[in-house]
């Protein structure tokens, strides 16, 4: 199917253009002379010579609709926007924050530390790139950060923890 806007080659079972997106359940399947006749009677023109006298008397006839296949220069479709979404949270900022604090308040427990600490500071770090790759679809390198910071923070409390329970243990 053709549109009429555009003149784009669309499938037969398309509802839309799929270069200016016109409606295509207006266009009208006839072929020869009569193709797009009921739409330009619809329209207001005249078709096969008929002419169209306006009420203020004058001979004035409207201008005859052009052919099935033309091609407009400029297409009356409404143009496609995308619509605008806010930036979205990364979530291995928030997840390295998150583990990042929890190995920080667990500091005491040396494993725990440890293992957060290293998640903390791996997701924060991806987190980050990742911000900084697509910012104008993620935010939350401040959290990033702060995974990266309180997983460092952990880790080595968690290092400092083990070492002072190692020697406690000598004792």
């Amino acid at each position: 199917m053709i549109c009429n806007g555009c003149g784009a080659e669309n499938s037969d079972d398309a509802r839309f253009c799929v270069k200016c997106g016109r409606d295509l359940s207006a266009v009208v399947a006839a072929s020869g002379e009569n193709a797009g006749k009921e739409d330009f009677q619809a329209a207001g023109y005249p078709t096969s010579g008929e002419s169209s006298e306006p009420d203020s008397g004058s001979k004035e006839t409207l201008p005859r609709p052009p052919s099935a296949g033309y091609q407009p220069a400029i297409s009356h479709a409404q143009p496609y926007y995308i619509p605008y979404s806010m930036p979205r949270t990364d979530g291995l900022c928030v997840a390295g924050m998150v583990l990042g604090i929890i190995g920080l308040v667990l500091f005491w427990v040396p494993v725990f530390a440890i293992i957060c600490g290293i998640l903390g500071i791996v997701l924060g770090s991806i987190g980050i790139k990742n911000v900084q790759n697509e910012p104008q679809l993620k935010t939350g390198q401040g959290m990033g950060v702060a995974g990266l910071v309180t997983g460092i923070l952990a880790f080595l409390g968690g290092i400092v923890m083990f070492i002072l329970y190692a020697s406690l243990a000598t004792w």
